[in-house]
């Protein structure tokens, strides 16, 4: 299986000639390299770096609209393509593509990895974090990238929001890469995260034994090559969110630099754990430390001096062919409608912004409203628990009513009222009885200066007979 790699550089030289070296000795030893401007010409560079008799690389410089990286890397895997390659390996300057299985190598597990029915393999990243002591990047410095960082993903919010609140750009996370079958109708998208098809969807299989170690920010310089990046993306015209990791960099002045490297180099803090800036879950993982010494043991095979130089494989093409050509007309011809569909995105993206805002502020008025519908249910709830107190209140006192009505019942004297109470209707008989039959009696006996007497005085005067007798 036939396996390259291709890429789209301006600058970084010492960090692409390390990642080429490291494929090289990793099986893969074809490039398609587009030089976007680099100064000095990354021809000139690289042609004192390789001269190996295994080599080939083949490096186009042509001058267009900046930002054209998907557009190029796919043009590179076309003539890749061309020239008769199954598999391109596009990758970045500051990456690292390993196999995870001992023994095998880089290119030999993509061969046993990559399945016939996929388009494509999903490579996880981890991010590497260099030390703060490192201001130029060379190989060596490989040797103090000691540690990994755990990404921070805690929050919801989007990671340039995280990182201006200040949190450090080498904790985000970072997507992962794809590694595709060299087809017409398969095209990497940008950074190459993923692939598009002309027919059909893109299947795209996870990659178990390959690996990408990815070091975004290698050495303290490199942040001023950032700021030039984002200085291009200003003039250029692009939105604040394409490109924004370099487009923050842009008006920073060296103090500020310094202090945005600060905060994404590992140093050891006070207590001796080392961290970024004061981010603290980094990992020891010696996995670049070992890549570096294996580059500088590998210098002599790489040297150009044990290759076969001019007389070998190894070509630089300063002036594309006609296949160039022809391959970015279509930029050309399109850089209208890439420009419109910027502006379509602009506005999508400030139309969201708005669509935010305003549901913020919705979200705030209807939160405003359950506070206070929460407090009036507060003080219902207070208010009930002041009636069901009154009530238990009141319920006690009737209680005790209730047990001293009980008591009195049961007293001796409420017995003989209600024997008294069941007596007066007697009593009331007894006196009409009395008046009906005893009227004259009463008229000319001894009591007719009394009225008709009352059963207690019928009571007494019988008692009074009784004596008599």
């Amino acid at each position: 299986m036939r396996i390259c790699g291709i890429a789209c550089v301006k600058d970084s030289h010492a960090i692409l000639a390390a990642s080429i070296k490291h494929l090289v000795l990793n099986g893969i030893r074809d490039f398609y390299l587009y030089d976007h401007g680099s100064d000095p010409h990354l021809s000139s560079f690289l042609s004192t770096e390789f001269g190996s008799d295994t080599l080939r690389i083949q490096v186009l410089r042509k001058e267009t609209r900046p930002f054209f990286q998907r557009e190029m890397v796919n043009i590179l895997g076309d003539l890749a393509r061309e020239d008769g390659f199954e598999i391109a390996l596009a990758f970045d300057a500051d990456e690292f593509w390993c196999s995870t299985v001992p023994g095998r190598s880089l290119a030999d597990q993509i061969a046993f990895e990559i399945p016939a029915e996929a388009d494509a393999l999903m490579v996880p990243v981890i991010n590497y974090v260099q030390h703060r002591d490192v201001d130029t990047f060379h190989v060596k410095s490989l040797s103090k990238c000691q540690y990994s960082v755990v990404p921070f993903v805690a929050s919801a919010r989007h990671p340039q929001d995280q990182v201006d609140a200040g949190m450090p750009f080498v904790a985000m996370p970072f997507p992962s890469k794809v590694i595709a079958w060299l087809s017409r109708d398969i095209k990497y998208t940008t950074g190459q995260h993923d692939i598009t098809k002309t027919k059909g969807e893109g299947r795209i299989a996870d990659a178990a034994g390959i690996i990408v170690r990815h070091l975004p920010l290698p050495a303290r310089t490199q942040l001023v090559e950032r700021r030039e990046q984002g200085l291009r993306l200003i003039a250029a015209g692009f939105p604040a969110w394409l490109g924004w990791q370099s487009q923050r960099l842009a008006y920073m002045t060296e103090t500020e630099l310094d202090a945005y490297w600060s905060n994404n180099s590992w140093h050891f803090a006070d207590d001796h754990v080392p961290c970024v800036g004061t981010y603290d879950r980094l990992v020891q993982d010696n996995a670049l430390v070992q890549i570096g010494h294996d580059l500088t043991q590998a210098g002599d095979f790489l040297n150009k001096t044990q290759g076969a130089g001019a007389h070998g494989p190894l070509s630089f093409r300063e002036i594309p062919s006609y296949k160039f050509e022809r391959l970015i007309q279509h930029i050309v011809d399109d850089s209208g409608k890439a420009e419109r569909t910027i502006e379509a995105l602009t506005l999508a993206r400030d139309q969201a912004i708005a669509r935010g805002a305003m549901v913020g502020s919705e979200l705030d008025a209807v939160r405003s409203e359950l506070d206070t519908v929460r407090s009036e249910l507060d003080t219902i709830r207070s208010e009930r628990d002041a009636v069901r107190s009154e009530r238990d209140a009141v319920q006690s006192k009737l209680d005790t009513v209730q047990s001293e009505l009980a008591a009195v019942r049961s007293s001796p004297w409420q017995k003989f009222k209600v024997l008294l109470q069941g007596l007066r209707p007697i009593e009331k008989r007894l006196r009409e009885f009395r008046k009906r039959h005893f009227v004259k009696r009463s008229e000319h006996g001894p009591h007719e200066s009394g009225g008709t007497p009352s059963i207690v005085q019928s009571s007494a005067m019988t008692v009074r007979k009784g004596d008599q007798q």
